[in-house]
Protein backbone atom coordinates (compact mmCIF):
# COMPACT_ATOMS: atom_id res chain seq x y z
CA UNK A 1 0.00 0.00 0.00
CA UNK A 2 0.91 3.45 -0.94
CA UNK A 3 -0.62 7.24 -0.27
CA UNK A 4 0.91 10.09 -2.20
CA UNK A 5 -0.86 13.78 -1.61
CA UNK A 6 -1.35 15.48 -5.68
CA UNK A 7 -2.01 18.88 -4.76
CA UNK A 8 -5.57 19.04 -2.41
CA UNK A 9 -6.06 15.14 -2.82
CA UNK A 10 -4.52 11.68 -1.32
CA UNK A 11 -4.00 8.93 -3.83
CA UNK A 12 -4.37 5.22 -2.06
CA UNK A 13 -3.33 2.52 -3.42
CA UNK A 14 -4.26 -0.68 -2.35
CA UNK A 15 -3.79 -4.32 -3.29
CA UNK A 16 -7.07 -5.58 -5.46
CA UNK A 17 -6.53 -8.61 -3.05
CA UNK A 18 -8.51 -6.73 -0.31
CA UNK A 19 -11.84 -7.57 0.48
CA UNK A 20 -14.45 -4.82 -1.53
CA UNK A 21 -16.50 -4.60 1.33
CA UNK A 22 -14.13 -3.81 3.94
CA UNK A 23 -12.73 -1.47 1.26
CA UNK A 24 -16.30 0.42 1.38
CA UNK A 25 -16.99 0.44 4.93
CA UNK A 26 -13.58 2.57 4.79
CA UNK A 27 -14.86 4.90 1.97
CA UNK A 28 -18.04 5.40 4.10
CA UNK A 29 -15.94 6.31 7.08
CA UNK A 30 -13.96 8.72 5.37
CA UNK A 31 -16.78 10.07 3.39
CA UNK A 32 -18.70 10.91 6.79
CA UNK A 33 -15.78 12.41 8.53
CA UNK A 34 -15.29 14.59 5.47
CA UNK A 35 -18.97 15.47 5.27
CA UNK A 36 -19.41 15.97 9.14
CA UNK A 37 -16.19 17.91 9.08
CA UNK A 38 -17.92 20.57 7.46
CA UNK A 39 -21.02 20.70 9.30
CA UNK A 40 -21.98 23.39 11.97
CA UNK A 41 -23.65 20.17 13.81
CA UNK A 42 -22.32 19.22 17.15
CA UNK A 43 -21.37 15.65 18.31
CA UNK A 44 -24.50 15.30 19.72
CA UNK A 45 -26.28 16.06 16.52
CA UNK A 46 -24.98 13.63 14.83
CA UNK A 47 -25.46 11.24 16.53
CA UNK A 48 -29.07 11.45 16.75
CA UNK A 49 -29.11 11.68 13.14
CA UNK A 50 -27.13 8.10 13.08
CA UNK A 51 -29.56 6.79 15.51
CA UNK A 52 -32.44 7.78 13.75
CA UNK A 53 -30.95 6.86 11.02
CA UNK A 54 -30.30 2.74 12.03
CA UNK A 55 -33.43 2.73 14.00
CA UNK A 56 -35.25 3.18 10.52
CA UNK A 57 -33.25 0.99 8.53
CA UNK A 58 -33.64 -2.24 11.16
CA UNK A 59 -37.75 -0.95 10.70
CA UNK A 60 -36.98 -1.53 6.85
CA UNK A 61 -34.90 -4.17 7.01
CA UNK A 62 -35.85 -6.57 10.08
CA UNK A 63 -37.81 -9.26 8.21
CA UNK A 64 -34.86 -9.89 6.67
CA UNK A 65 -32.46 -11.08 9.65
CA UNK A 66 -35.63 -12.21 11.80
Amino acid sequence: MSIERINNEFLIKIPASIDMGILQQFLDYVQVKTISSQSSASDEEILKISEDINKNWWIKNKQHFV
